[in-house]
């Protein structure tokens, strides 16, 4: 769950690589960068999450109660708080949040899959380079979704030709999804997907209590307790949970381990210009001998 994050924190020591960026499509609840809903003034600390979040390019709204009853919803802000996270992490790139996950966390493969087909368009070169989804599910028989795996193939032939597996690592457009939080082994989607970088979670002293593990998963990164922005509700009428925050929070999930990956990718690859492609920097990252591995975790990245 969500809780009041301190006032003092810090942002990234990290400055801009001139000259370079990597275009970064998150797929979640949309994104808040005024933090606070309804044109209510601003603390402190919502003022310094404003500014992180003032590197968004124009996305969708992430509304913190679409049902009217004055109290936040479960998921509303997940979006807002994985933007900041990734503004933190890799500054200078470019940032848009589509709003195709619910405030009460709810999505489905036909969304998702029209989503990636509507953001990619038929533009010659990728509008693109990196893909964040911290979602998805299980399904009947464990067999892929149709939807969405048509769309992310027709993503690849365009840009990247016939690509599979491992090779998918050195495409042109990378495509990252959280494993889940069911501390199961069961393949969720669309993590699951050759070609699809799936995280999962650390905790302080390994892995989270709750990550899901396997075969299937291709990295790990840190996912309790993690601090990002938020919305600023101290001068909103939203319930006494509602009011505790001051535009940061603290959050648990694969849902936070999966941007901060993407984050990882898109840093390794501006601190080169922009050199190759983003999934060449993907695949030193993940794949380069003497990088830490966890069993059944994948690759450790711990970029905060």
């Amino acid at each position: 769950s969500p809780a009041m994050a301190p006032t003092d924190r810090d942002v990234s020591g990290r400055v801009a690589v001139k000259g370079a960026t990597c275009r970064i499509l998150v797929i979640d609840t949309g994104a808040l960068p005024e933090i606070a809903p309804g044109g209510a003034s601003l603390s402190d600390p919502g003022e310094a999450a404003k500014q992180r979040l003032s590197v968004l390019a124009p996305s969708e709204s992430d509304p913190w109660d679409v049902d009217g009853d004055r109290v936040l919803d479960p998921f509303a802000g997940h979006g807002t708080f994985i933007a900041g996270l990734i503004a933190e992490l890799a500054p200078g790139s470019t940032i848009t949040v589509d709003r195709s996950l619910a405030s009460f966390g709810d999505t489905d493969d036909a969304l998702v899959a029209e989503t990636l087909i509507e953001r990619f368009g038929d533009a010659d070169e990728p509008p693109f380079d990196i893909v964040s989804m911290s979602l998805g599910g299980v399904v009947e028989d464990d067999d892929p979704p149709i939807a969405i795996s048509t769309a992310i193939a027709r993503i690849r032939s365009r840009y990247d030709g016939p690509v599979d597996g491992a090779d998918a690592l050195s495409a042109g457009v990378v495509f990252v999804a959280s494993a889940g939080n069911d501390a199961s082994c069961r393949p969720t989607w669309p993590a699951s997907f050759d070609g699809v970088i799936a995280v999962g979670a650390l905790g302080p002293d390994g892995p989270a209590w709750f990550t899901n593990y396997g075969p299937w998963v291709d990295a790990c990164a840190p996912g309790v307790d993690v601090w990002s922005t938020f919305y600023d509700l101290s001068d909103v009428p939203a319930g006494d949970e509602g009011r505790d925050f001051r535009g940061w929070c603290r959050w648990s999930g694969t849902s936070f381990a999966a941007p901060t990956v993407a984050a990882a990718i898109a840093w390794e690859w501006m601190s080169r210009h922009n050199a190759g492609t983003p999934g060449d920097a993907a695949a030193w990252l993940l794949d380069r001998p003497g990088h830490f591995r966890m069993p059944w975790l994948g690759t450790v990245v711990n970029d905060h």
